[in-house]
């Protein structure tokens, strides 16, 4: 950025043309950036190495069906570790620890137990109330309702192992459904 003052642009006679680049300069329309260039590499040196937390999970998330994996040291002490998998669907998770402890069991360390386990999911039940603008009517006030519900929806589902629920995050993802939302009240929460 603001390192290419080079152009072919053929100016008018009289006229001096300057320019630099505000934004990044791709060699390809689509292509990455410099700095992501370099974090996939390293990325991919951590991920084809032997024995390290990054190449376990990277090999977990290699499987067909798997959305995410987490790697939890020491569960059972020292020379023990978790990986858990977050399943893509709820189809197929039968035989799906099977497959990812067969893909790891190659790279994984001597001496280490890994224990492979499947994520469950937990429900989370909030009752709020959403104050609306005076004077919006019964419809819109439905409808306002079921877009909130649907961003708090994809708030709690983006949730991954070891996120935080966060009450402001809920209450702004409300917000979020409609500027007709003047404010959230949230009157209980509870996780299973």
């Amino acid at each position: 950025i603001n390192t290419l003052v080079k152009h072919s642009y053929i100016s008018p006679p009289g006229v001096v043309v300057s320019c630099t680049n505000p934004k990044e300069v791709y060699a390809t329309l689509n292509s990455e950036s410099d700095d992501n260039f370099r974090k996939r590499i390293i990325s991919s040196v951590r991920g084809s190495s032997i024995g390290t937390a990054e190449s376990l999970r990277f090999s977990a998330l290699a499987v067909k069906g798997v959305r995410d994996a987490k790697i939890r040291e020491g569960s059972y002490g020292i020379g023990s570790c978790d990986l858990i998998i977050i399943p893509e669907s709820t189809a197929g998770i039968g035989n799906l620890p099977e497959v990812v402890k067969s893909v790891t069991n190659t790279i994984k360390p001597m001496g280490i137990r890994l224990n492979v386990r499947v994520a469950r999911k937990k429900n989370v039940d909030i009752g709020l109330t959403i104050t609306l603008r005076q004077g919006t009517s019964g419809e819109l006030a439905r409808s306002i309702e079921a877009q909130a519900r649907i961003f708090l929806s994809r708030y709690i589902n983006s949730l991954s192992i070891g996120s935080t629920l966060s009450i402001q995050d809920i209450e702004s993802s409300v917000r979020f459904a409609s500027d007709v939302i003047i404010g959230v009240s949230i009157n209980s929460l509870s996780v299973d």
